[in-house]
């Protein structure tokens, strides 16, 4: 009898589905840990944003603004400013005067775990975000 080969062996088919989930095994627990950087890197954004606004709007409308942190909180003017699951902490205030120009400092920010430096310089008050270790 001539029997023809039509499609593949069960073996083939199984070899193929532990391949894959090996690859995936792998590849995955890298993609996690990418997208949860990715997402606490924009939320670290977010704030770094907010905080150029208020340059702007020192600039624009001569209105000064002094920037620290309390319980995890940013303090703009004596308001707080909440961040959903964000923890940050300003060691020295950090003034932006009516004509736009800084006193400068540094804001630390941490996101799930995630440590990042918002360093504002002084006197232009330029924005620089860094991750942290």
């Amino acid at each position: 009898m001539n029997f023809k080969k039509n499609g593949f062996t069960l073996f083939e088919i199984l070899l193929v589905i532990f391949l894959i989930a090996i690859v995936f095994s792998i590849v995955l627990p890298f993609s996690i840990n990418v997208y949860l950087n990715y997402k606490a890197s924009l939320k670290a954004q977010k704030i770094m944003i907010f905080i150029g606004e208020l340059r702007r709007k020192s600039f624009l409308y001569s209105k000064s603004y002094e920037i620290h942190s309390k319980d995890g909180e940013l303090i703009v003017n004596n308001k707080p400013i909440y961040f959903k699951n964000v923890f940050i902490k300003v060691f020295s205030p950090i003034i932006f005067y009516k004509n736009g120009a800084t006193n400068g400092g540094e804001i630390y920010i941490t996101v799930n775990n995630i440590k990042f430096i918002l360093k504002i310089l002084s006197p232009t008050g330029d924005l620089i975000l860094e991750k942290a270790g």
